[in-house]
């Protein structure tokens, strides 16, 4: 397994704030049923005794300070943080890694899609910036969209619902080591 770049994360926040986004620190731990919200299956969550479980993304975060009204609607959000997954592990899948997520909180599915296709613009142009030579490519997943570098999904984007928080879209801003393993692949 390689090592996380930490100089393509701080890259990855500096680009997306200057792309508008604001940064802000989310929990890495929340209550089970927040991480439910976007992983339904009990068994991929990694819970901590008298705590909550551990965050599969940011996501999640993010969706913990919404339903605690610590974040806004309309506004473009960031944060970078690990990431825990309870799944199988093979050659670009590892039980943690480190994310920049993207982040759009609103009220309606026109906003929330709209986010989503700028989140994957704004990150295309980040991977494309930092691997020049592995051309990214956009791959449309009829729900959402995916970036692969050499074959290697590198982040994913769309947008979801949920009774109690409203519409949001997310995106991967960019994932260690995924994305450099992804730009030494041939």
């Amino acid at each position: 397994m390689l090592n996380i770049d930490y100089a393509v994360i701080s890259d990855a926040v500096h680009y997306y704030e200057q792309h508008g986004y604001t940064y802000i620190e989310t929990p890495w731990v929340t209550p089970v049923d927040t991480l439910m919200i976007t992983c339904p299956a009990r068994g991929n969550v990694f819970e901590v005794t008298g705590m909550g479980g551990l965050v599969g993304s940011a996501e999640q975060g993010f969706l913990e300070l919404a339903l605690q009204d610590k974040i806004y609607p309309g506004m473009k959000w960031i944060s970078a943080g690990p990431c825990f997954r309870n799944e199988p592990v093979d050659e670009t899948h590892q039980k943690t890694f480190f994310k920049v997520e993207l982040f759009f909180y609103t009220r309606d599915q026109e906003s929330a899609a709209r986010a989503a296709k700028d989140m994957l613009e704004t990150a295309y142009g980040f991977m494309l910036l930092r691997s020049p030579d592995a051309r990214p490519q956009i791959v449309d997943e009829g729900f959402g969209w995916d970036i692969n570098i050499n074959g290697i999904e590198v982040g994913s984007y769309g947008y979801r619902y949920h009774e109690k928080i409203g519409f949001w879209a997310y995106g991967t801003g960019v994932a260690e080591p995924r994305f450099t393993q992804a730009k030494r692949a041939q």
